[in-house]
Order: C-alpha cells, then sequence, then structure tokens
C-alpha cells in the first residue's frame, strides 16, 4: 500500500498529465468569475462564470492579452492593480462605488439571455506557479445582488417612510378632531350645566312664590270648611270648599316635591336626623293613604313581619318614601287589588320596608324609566295619573341619603314590589 508521499506525488502527475484539466474543472465550479494572466498579461485561465457573464467562449480568450479580449484602458486602476501583482507580488481590491462596470459583463436572465449590466467587485492577487513564474488571479464577483438589494432596501426605507408620513398625518388630523369633538362636548356640557342650573333655579323661585299664596288658600279653605266664622250656605259651598282645600293641598305636595329635587339638584338637602320609631311610621303612613285606598276599593293593609327597631334618620324625608310608595301602589292597581306594606330585617342587620301590590307591573324597561324625575309610565289601561313623576326618583334619592337603597321588582300584568333597605348602622342601639 503507497504511503502519504506516494499519494502526494501520483496527484502531482495526475494534474501533470491531465494539462491542467483538473485545475479548469475546479475553476468552472466557482461562483465568481476567475481569470489567469501570465506576466506578459496573456489569459492561461477563464473559467465557466466568466465565459457566461461576458458571452466570450474560452476558445477566444486564452493565450491572447486580456486588452485584446477586453478593453481594459477604460479604467486606470485595473491595469494598475494588475502591474503591481505581477511585479510587486500586492493584492488589490476594486470596489464597485468608484467603477462597477470594469469588465463588460451581463447577469443572465432565467432564460440564460444577455441581461442587464452587472455590477462587479474586483480582487487582483499574485500567484506563483511551480516553476516559480509571476502570475495574476482576478477574481470578480457579482455586486448586483448586493445593489439590488441596496436598492430594494432604499425603496422599502422610502416607502415605510411615506407610510409613516401619511400615518403620522392622518394621527395628527384625528388628534386635532377629537380635541375639536373634545372642546365642542365641553362647550356642550358647560352651556347644558348652565341651563340646567338656570331651570333648577327657575323651578325654585317659581315654586317658592307659589307656595305663598297655596298656604294662604289652605288656610282660609280650612277654616271655611270647619266653619269657624259661622256655617256656609248654601250646602253646596261647602263641597266647593272641600274641593278646593284637597285640590291647594294636592298642589303644595307637587310644589314641595319641586322644591325638594331643586335643592338636591343644588347639593342643598340636609336631613334633620333624629330617633325614629319605624313601627308607628308604618302605621301614621298607611292611615294617611287609607282614605285613598277607600276610594279606589283597594284592600290596604299594615302587614304584621318584624318588629322593627328604632333608627337614626329623618322622619319626615322617611314617611314622605313610604308614603310616595303606597301613593304609587294605590294609583296603579286596578279596583279590587290589594296594597300591603311588608317589615322585615335581614341577616345583616339591615331594615326592609316593602310596599306589594296586586296592580299591572313594570317591565325592566319601565322600571329604570320610572326612576328618572318628571317622567310618567302609562300602566296598560289605568291611564294618566296626578302628579309630575317625582315620587319614585325623589324617593330613591332621600333613601339613599341615609346610606340605603330603593330597588323595585314586578312581573307585567302580576305584580310590583318596591323595596326601601335601610342599613343596620343606623339602627339606634339599646
Amino acid at each position: 500500500m503507497p504511503g502519504p508521499l506516494g499519494s502526494v506525488k501520483k496527484s502531482e502527475a495526475m494534474l501533470r498529465d491531465a494539462d491542467g484539466y483538473f485545475l479548469q474543472s475546479l475553476a468552472d465550479a466557482a461562483d465568481v468569475g476567475l481569470i489567469v494572466l501570465e506576466s506578459n498579461s496573456v489569459i492561461l485561465l477563464w473559467n465557466a462564470w466568466i465565459e457566461d457573464a461576458s458571452r466570450i467562449p474560452r476558445g477566444r480568450a486564452l493565450g491572447k492579452p486580456l486588452d485584446d479580449v477586453f478593453d481594459i484602458a477604460t479604467s486606470v486602476r485595473l491595469p494598475m492593480a494588475i502591474e503591481q501583482a505581477l511585479t510587486s507580488g500586492l493584492s488589490s481590491y476594486l470596489s464597485p462605488r468608484f467603477n462597477g462596470h470594469l469588465f463588460p459583463l451581463f447577469r443572465m436572465n432565467t432564460a440564460r439571455e444577455q441581461g442587464e449590466p452587472m455590477v462587479q467587485s474586483v480582487v487582483v492577487k499574485p500567484l506563483e506557479n511551480e516553476a516559480g513564474d509571476k502570475l495574476c488571479l482576478i477574481q470578480i464577483f457579482d455586486g448586483s445582488q448586493a445593489a439590488d438589494r441596496e436598492r430594494l432596501l432604499r425603496r422599502t426605507r422610502s416607502e415605510l417612510e411615506e407610510r409613516v408620513a401619511s400615518r403620522t398625518s392622518e394621527l395628527t388630523t384625528e388628534i386635532s378632531r377629537r380635541r375639536d369633538v373634545e372642546a365642542e362636548l365641553r362647550d356642550a356640557m358647560s352651556m347644558a350645566e348652565t341651563a340646567n342650573a338656570a331651570k333648577t333655579q327657575f323651578l325654585a323661585t317659581v315654586s317658592h312664590e307659589l307656595r305663598t299664596p297655596l298656604n294662604s288658600i289652605i288656610g282660609f279653605s280650612e277654616l271655611m270648611t270647619l266653619g269657624t266664622l259661622g256655617k256656609i250656605e248654601p250646602v253646596e259651598y261647602q263641597e266647593y270648599t272641600n274641593l278646593t282645600l284637597n285640590s291647594a293641598m294636592h298642589l303644595l305636595e307637587l310644589v314641595n316635591d319641586i322644591l325638594d329635587v331643586s335643592a338636591i339638584e343644588v347639593g342643598g338637602l340636609q336631613l334633620v336626623e333624629s330617633s325614629v320609631d319605624l313601627n308607628r311610621l308604618c302605621v301614621d303612613c298607611v292611615a294617611r293613604v287609607q282614605p285613598l285606598a277607600e276610594e279606589r276599593g283597594l284592600l290596604l293593609s299594615n302587614g304584621k313581619g318584624a318588629s322593627l327597631p328604632t333608627i337614626t334618620g329623618d322622619r319626615l324625608r322617611l314617611e314622605q318614601v313610604v308614603s310616595n310608595l303606597l301613593t304609587n301602589a294605590i294609583k296603579f292597581t286596578p279596583s279590587g287589588g290589594a296594597v300591603k306594606l311588608e317589615k322585615a330585617v335581614n341577616s345583616d342587620g339591615d331594615i326592609l320596608l316593602a310596599v306589594v301590590d296586586s296592580g299591572v307591573g313594570l317591565t325592566e324597561t319601565e322600571i329604570a324609566a320610572a326612576f328618572e324625575p318628571f317622567r310618567q309610565i302609562q300602566r296598560g289601561s289605568a291611564g294618566k295619573h296626578e302628579g309630575v313623576g317625582l315620587g319614585l326618583s325623589l324617593s330613591r334619592t332621600l333613601t339613599e341619603a341615609h346610606d340605603g337603597t330603593l330597588t323595585i321588582e314586578s312581573v307585567k300584568g302580576e305584580y310590583t314590589k318596591a323595596v326601601m333597605c335601610l342599613p343596620a348602622s343606623r339602627v339606634v342601639a339599646d
């Protein structure tokens, strides 16, 4: 078996015997252009890459001076680099930045036809053969791909900058539009608040002006009804006097409700708190609305339930809430129905006062609307009722002023249940 030295000699002999065929094959496999020159610039090697790019067959190039094949006189740098490699053994790099077309080379398209001129990077290196003769290796790289990438990057960057500029402009316009809308909304809100304040002030002023003559009407009507200054003749006048008194009392209640709403809107509602016996309060409220229930043919009851504790609160306002709930239930319950006041204390110690009626009931939408000020809900065939739609709204506000809640549950056509819940924290300790 031959040793390493024998293998080397065999390889050297093969290269010599093949007359450079193996070297040419290696050069043809390279993906760059390779040209080897003798000291007189005669071409010794011309690989397949340069053959394709120049469209010059190898047979027309080998054995000829380079400047006979290519006109290299157009570039001072290339002849100088070749001269330095052959005489001084220096390598050179010729950048495409200064001259990207040192050779008339072209890129091949997909049909293997001549395409656009090739941008080239060229490296010139010194070589020696076995005999010590000076040679020059020219390597040619396709810089077009890098140029393509650079152009693509520039185009992409330009498109991106345009998109960013366009989006920035859109955002600036949108921000400006939103600021204008916000300014308009603030102006509208300010105008609405001003108008609402003016309305509240107007209602309060008118209500005060109405209450003074109403008190006089009520006072004189009561004197006439009681016959303090003598009996009224004929008897019909007595009936007229009663109607006048009832109408004046009803109007005074409306005026007082409007004044309460006005005070709430300007933050002027204040509770006058004291100890309140809720059991007594329930009895008084039921007694007050009993005539109205009898007039409408309803059964009104003060449910037994639990005995309620004494709490701290504004008795007048709490009485106003319970009376409003009872009056509403009576107004919207058909003749022959029932209204009941229920009392309970839950497991947390909270106090529950519930008014339950067998009336026409409410939908979820109607319940939400019922709590809005100045909204009257038309319930089925019950028709339009007295009042301006402040009862429930005012009752909820007064309940919340006592740290409580007022809720309604109902089934259309079956029942309505209004529940006032007062927190255990308002219970007076024994």
